[in-house]
């Protein structure tokens, strides 16, 4: 890859600071070394035809002179643990990863309506999940059924009102198994006007039912920009399967775009909230998914 190039630079890193040569001392004997060899080649500090980098680790050393971006961000589990609440769709997936990258360890959420939704909307999960394994070694992986809660919204409160209901009740479950794990935040897909459960006044109502930090990666986000990134970090062929999430089961026609609290509030009060809440978090599975070919905790 150096073939044409008429001048040089070393570039010498230690991370290894017991190692018995400092830097400079390094890139002299580098240097001197491809002098030798390569007579034709000169010593250019400030614009190199090519730079030679060598990184001295603990137990290996690295040399190379092509340089690619990366993602960025910070390690994996540097700034906290927190819950992604994972549809299946495109969006929530993206969310997960960017906190991630951010520095956040994640674990995921997922609801499922079996057998109004097929048992593939759970495997697409799982695989989902193995994808973004590809970036924090492994992901533990919850699924709680929403199927009782569903039907009883739908026979006891309006159709219209049936996906702040139930976003509220996931809100709700994800508190309670985000405490039991000690987890210190909630993740949602959320993109600020998508549709119609994502207006600002419904997104308002939803979040008043916790008091737990929600973080929303996505919110300034447009729908291109989003498919971008589940492209890059290669999960959008996974969310775009045609496998139903809970969210698309009983949907209303006409979805109320701005919900009142007091009128949300009057319609749970109705309902049987704390037994309906423990009926559907004792359907709570937990599995480890790990990127492919890992074993291990």
């Amino acid at each position: 890859r150096a073939t044409g190039k008429k001048s040089f630079r070393v570039s010498a890193r230690r991370a290894n600071k017991k190692f018995p040569y400092q830097s400079p001392e390094l890139n002299q004997m580098v240097g001197t070394l491809i002098l030798e060899n390569f007579p034709h080649l000169t010593v250019d500090l400030h614009n190199p035809g090519f730079d030679l980098t060598l990184e001295i680790g603990y137990n290996q050393a690295y040399i190379y002179m092509e340089q690619r971006p990366g993602p960025g961000g910070l390690p994996v589990g540097i700034t906290g643990k927190a819950l992604l609440l994972l549809s299946g769709g495109i969006d929530s997936p993206v969310a997960g990863w960017l906190s991630m990258k951010r520095g956040l360890s994640i674990e995921a959420l997922h609801f499922h309506s079996f057998p109004f939704t097929s048992k593939h909307s759970q495997e697409k999960t799982a695989d989902l999940c193995r994808r973004l394994a590809n970036y924090s070694h492994k992901i533990v992986l919850h699924m709680i059924s929403l199927t009782e809660i569903q039907k009883k919204l739908r026979q006891d409160c309006p159709a219209e009102l049936g996906i702040i209901l139930l976003r509220r009740m996931m809100l709700r479950l994800a508190k309670c198994l985000a405490e039991e794990r000690k987890l210190q935040a909630l993740i949602t897909g959320d993109n600020l006007g998508q549709v119609a459960s994502q207006t600002l006044e419904s997104i308002t109502v939803v979040s008043q039912v916790t008091d737990m930090l929600i973080l929303r990666p996505l919110v300034g986000f447009d729908k291109a920009e989003i498919i971008k990134l589940a492209i890059d970090i290669d999960t959008y062929d996974l969310s775009v399967l045609p496998y139903e999430d809970c969210c698309t089961v009983f949907l209303p026609k006409n979805p109320v775009t701005k919900p009142k609290l007091s009128v949300v509030k009057r319609y749970e009060e109705l309902l049987p909230l704390e037994a309906m809440l423990a009926e559907a978090y004792e359907t709570l599975d937990t599995t480890i998914v790990r990127r492919p070919g890992e074993t291990g905790n």
